[in-house]
């Protein structure tokens, strides 16, 4: 009996225990679904806008944060300047969680409805409705390519989620491309005198192709937008050869246009060579300083026959630096100025060459480290030209203008034969993202292919594809010395 009664009393126990602890374990969990509820719900006491996820940044910010929602109406869908308080963000998403660090480029921000269904939680259907808004093509719905699954496993898409998801996916954050106003100098003369040079289109097309370049992985993504955009708003059609550094040289013009013109020649004479144009002499006569200088122009693109003197790029200016040629002495130009040499001759892909030499001077000069970080080929433009070196770089990043990654000697942009493991596509400074197989058909082996391939390449907008954080064109455009 006694036996049974412990047993009784041990029950009992039990029984109380249980019974006493059982409203705590409720409050437990109420707790703890409110905290979860608070975390992914609208919640204004929590400083979140009510049916509004803005974005806010600039150049000096690098948060993602949610809005006070006093500071906005309530369910605005919207495009345009963010309200928030930059300097106190109401929450850090990314500091919270350590999940991403958004850094944004200059420019508008942006709103979007991501309660869409308006129950008060952010869900799948939310995730996908907010896909839908940002204009992602998804082959299906919430997939990896397109959605960011759920980050912090709390079985919700959270405020946190979202962030990571607007962090990864494309064009979320579009900023103006760079305006660049560009005066065009053709020299018309020197060239067969049977031809009828098509300088307009030739402009035309290397204003399109250039532009169209510089869609940061443009490639993947046909939505990517442009980085640089030109506005050609100064013609001027000259009719004669470009000025030369000396005199008579238009006495070698017959010798030119027979074909018999070689390095010697123009070495010797200093005439019809790399160089050999009067630039002191083009700029006055073309009055290109003076434009400049009123704000009219940004940079100038010169034109003549194959050879009229140009170098491919060079600048002058305070603070010019050294692009292709050296740079521009003793001129009456206030700030510095890109100065483009091309041939109406040749196709749109020889400009797009000689510009493309103009974006390696200006990385070199101002993010040397970070620009062979992703050359990791600039050594071999010291290599013997017409010389076919046996391997190519083991284990490259995007190459330069004269060595694609897979390359054996200068200018070889057809190598179907080497196959190389690069990082181009997923470039980081620390080379840590990923490699992938490549070969020539990955630009379709042709040099406009690569050009394009390699100028899409280099960090631009849509930043959040860019391990690196910045947008490398605001320095090819001139607008600005760092990163």
């Amino acid at each position: 009996m006694q036996h049974t009664n412990i047993h009784k009393k041990s029950f009992s126990l039990n029984y109380l225990i249980l019974a006493l602890a059982l409203p705590l374990i409720l409050i437990l969990i109420i707790l703890s679904f409110n905290r979860i509820r608070t975390e992914i719900s609208v919640s204004s006491e929590e400083g979140f806008c009510k049916e509004t996820l803005y974005i806010c940044g600039n150049d000096n910010r690098q948060y993602t944060s949610l809005c006070d929602p006093e500071l906005i109406q309530q369910g605005t869908k919207c495009l345009g300047d963010c309200p928030c308080n930059e300097e106190t963000p109401t929450n850090d998403i990314a500091a919270e969680d350590s999940i991403i660090d958004v850094n944004l480029p200059a420019g508008p921000t942006f709103c979007l409805d991501i309660d869409a269904n308006n129950n008060g939680i952010y869900d799948f259907e939310d995730l996908n409705s907010l896909i839908s808004q940002l204009g992602i093509n998804c082959t299906e719905p919430f997939t990896s390519v397109c959605g960011s699954q759920d980050k912090d496993f709390d079985t919700y898409i959270t405020l946190r989620d979202f962030a990571y998801l607007i962090s990864k996916i494309n064009d979320t954050c579009p900023t103006t491309p760079y305006d660049v106003d560009v005066m065009t100098i053709v020299y018309l003369g020197g060239h067969d005198p049977n031809e009828n040079p098509d300088y307009n289109g030739l402009i035309n097309s290397v204003e399109a192709k250039i532009e169209d370049a510089s869609r940061y992985k443009g490639y993947q993504n046909v939505a990517s937008h442009k980085n640089i955009n030109f506005n050609i708003n100064q013609k001027i059609v000259r009719n004669g050869t470009p000025p030369q550094n000396r005199l008579n040289c238009e006495s070698y013009l017959p010798q030119i246009q027979a074909g018999n013109w070689t390095v010697q020649d123009w070495q010797t004479s200093n005439c019809w060579g790399s160089g050999t144009a009067n630039y002191n002499q083009m700029l006055l006569e073309n009055e290109v300083c003076e434009k400049l200088n009123q704000g009219l122009i940004d940079e100038v693109w010169f034109f003549s026959f194959g050879y009229g003197g140009f170098w491919e790029a060079t600048t002058t200016g305070p603070g010019a630096i050294q692009t292709n040629g050296p740079v521009i002495q003793n001129t009456d130009c206030l700030r510095s100025i890109h100065i483009m040499g091309f041939n109406y001759e040749a196709s749109a892909a020889f400009a797009m060459h000689s510009f493309g030499h103009r974006i390696e001077g200006t990385l070199k000069a101002y993010i040397p480290l970070l620009y062979n970080q992703f050359d990791t080929n600039q050594e071999r433009y010291n290599y013997t030209y017409g010389v076919n070196y046996y391997a190519p770089n083991p284990v490259p990043s995007c190459g330069n203008i004269h060595w694609p990654p897979n390359a054996t000697s200068h200018y070889q942009y057809d190598n179907t034969t080497n196959v190389v493991w690069t990082d181009c596509m997923t470039w980081s400074p620390d080379h840590s993202v990923g490699r992938e197989y490549i070969h020539c058909a990955t630009w379709s082996c042709t040099q406009e292919g690569f050009l394009t391939w390699w100028m899409q390449n280099i960090p631009g907008d849509n930043l959040y594809l860019n391990p690196n954080g910045r947008n490398w064109w605001g320095l090819i455009a001139n607008r600005q010395t760092s990163v």
